[in-house]
């Protein structure tokens, strides 16, 4: 069945994600409107109908108004303040609702506890489950941002000063999703608006190990990596010392040590999940393709 979704708004489409994420919806022929604060001082293609309004409900609302699709990547504190964003797009008569829910798997009670930023993430998909006579959704698990993250070094892997940081002996699983992929999943999603209605779908380029990338890493510039180890359980008791002290730098380290620990709750193949990557058309990804263009952009 033909997809009903044409018209599609998208808050957070400045970031490093919502780049990739606007690309592929225009790409997939979508009308699409970027709504963005006042404030803000994100730029996009002419042909990009941009709306700035305030986050307000009633803002928000006017600016959903014969959108079909909402699609929130909002971060940080913004994830609390999904709901209102949810209410505005049920208030307009918006028909799918995507939540800024990418990245770590939300639906493990334990990770939750893990990293307490994803209770929020978590308390969106609650609402929404509670509103699905009014609005549909669908909540995209993608893993790590694996290019964005190694380009970054958010991933701890250094290749100019030839460094990495291994985490409980580097052998865990853990899988990404390269940012082009996130951005061709979530306009995948929209098309096959029956198939994907109120429901979590996993999708990943590859699963890797950190011992692995170090050694693509070496193999690919031909040096030797001086690593140091460090334990996630350390490193989870730290960061929450950290964070019930205001500390938000906290929240990265969190993330990564959940998703390299022994549990591998970092690993989507192990988490009894089923993969849409083949509903969804995604293409395979080698990790030393990942890794190459990394390096050589730098």
């Amino acid at each position: 069945m033909a997809s009903s979704i044409k018209k599609v708004a998208i808050l957070g489409a400045g970031g490093n994600i919502g780049k990739h994420v606007l690309a592929a919806l225009v790409k997939q022929s979508f009308d699409v409107t970027v709504v963005s604060r006042p404030t803000s001082t994100s730029t996009f293609p002419s042909h990009i109908h941009v709306v700035k309004t305030e986050y307000t409900p009633s803002e928000l609302e006017k600016a959903f108004v014969g959108q079909d699709a909402v699609v929130s990547l909002v971060s940080g504190d913004g994830f609390a303040d999904q709901v209102k964003i949810v209410d505005a797009a049920i208030a307009a008569g918006v028909k799918r609702f995507i939540p800024s829910d990418f990245g770590s798997d939300t639906t493990n009670p334990k990770a939750v506890e893990a990293v307490p930023i994803f209770h929020h993430k978590r308390q969106v998909v609650q609402y929404l489950e509670s509103k699905e006579d009014q609005i549909s959704w669908t909540a995209i698990v993608t893993g790590f941002f694996i290019d964005f993250c190694l380009a970054y070094k958010l991933i701890p892997i250094d290749a100019g000063n030839k460094t990495a940081v291994i985490s409980d002996g580097g052998d865990v699983p853990f899988s990404g999703t390269t940012s082009e992929n996130v951005g061709l999943a979530t306009a995948r999603v929209l098309e096959k608006e029956s198939e994907t209605k109120n429901k979590y779908v996993f999708v990943s380029s590859l699963t890797t190990t950190l011992n692995e990338l170090v050694a693509v890493y070496e193999k690919t510039t031909g040096s030797k990596f001086s690593v140091t180890h460090e334990s996630t359980e350390e490193v989870t008791k730290t960061n929450l010392q950290k964070l019930q002290q205001g500390d938000f730098s906290a929240i990265g380290p969190l993330i990564l040590a959940s998703a390299f620990r022994k549990e591998a709750w970092g690993d989507l193949r192990t988490l009894g999940s089923e993969s849409w990557n083949e509903r969804l058309g995604l293409p395979a990804v080698d990790v030393e393709d990942v890794v190459k263009a990394v390096v050589s952009a730098k």
